[in-house]
């Protein structure tokens, strides 16, 4: 009768120390991590980073100084994504792409005013504010005017806008409930590009806090994890294995 195979030394020596369960824990959530199919394309800090410094353009005149809270963007002046390099927008509708910024109107003006566009090569679409109480969106079926939380717009919220074969959808503050759903994007065959600031005739001063995207699909707020969030699980895994160590000096002193 064939002799059972042994157990190998590396799970042999982590079964007597007690420590299988929690180096377990840990690889099944590095695994959970780098089966994660979502991530972030791009990332822009606002209060951190210069424009400049991650590869957009400017038109018009602006310090580029940032506050604690952002980067105020003037009238009349507006950034843009390049054509290629660092910064430049990649993203069509048949893969789907996501964006995400943080942001909000300054100024007290009740007139419309422009602030985001993305183009991706067959859909443009656009978020724009509406006064100081609405938000202004683009559709094939005509303009909408959703009302922005609280009836004010000149409050910061975390914009996330999906494209997936031309119909969008918008959320707000990271609920994977769609704030404004499956609307049917305008087509447009631009380049693909991304625009934010005022680049109108309108008179709005806005401020943004961060930007990202991602080209690889349209995902849901919670679908892209935050990279804290990824930390947050590491040391989930890392605190375990030091606690059951601990716990085992303990037991033999």
């Amino acid at each position: 009768m064939k002799k059972p195979t042994a157990a190998p030394k590396s799970i042999e020596t982590l079964l007597r120390k007690g420590l299988l369960l929690p180096a377990m824990v840990g690889l099944l959530m590095i695994n959970a991590i780098s089966a994660q199919a979502a991530s972030w394309t791009f990332e822009w800090n606002a209060v951190t980073e210069t424009p400049a410094s991650k590869g957009f353009l400017l038109t018009g005149t602006n310090p580029n100084t940032a506050t604690a809270s952002g980067l105020v963007i003037p009238d009349s002046a507006f950034y843009f994504s390049p054509s290629s390099g660092l910064g430049s927008f990649t993203g069509n509708n048949t893969t789907g792409w996501t964006v995400a910024f943080r942001a909000r109107r300054v100024d007290t003006s009740t007139a419309f005013g422009t602030f985001f566009t993305v183009l991706d090569g067959t859909n443009v679409v656009a978020f724009d504010w509406f006064g100081n109480t609405q938000y202004r969106l683009n559709s094939s079926a005509g303009l909408l005017y959703p009302t922005a939380p609280g009836s004010n717009n000149r409050v910061f919220q975390d914009f996330h806008i999906t494209n997936l074969a031309g119909v969008v959808n918008l959320y707000l503050n990271g609920s994977d409930t769609p704030f404004r759903a499956s609307y049917t994007a305008v087509n447009s065959a631009a380049a693909p590009i991304i625009r934010f600031g005022d680049y109108s005739t309108a008179t709005q001063v806005s401020e943004i806090s961060n930007l990202r995207w991602s080209n690889q699909g349209a995902f849901t707020p919670t679908a892209i994890p935050e990279p804290s969030s990824i930390m947050f699980l590491g040391l989930c895994a890392l605190a375990a294995i030091i606690l059951r160590r601990h716990q085992l000096r303990k037991s033999h002193r």
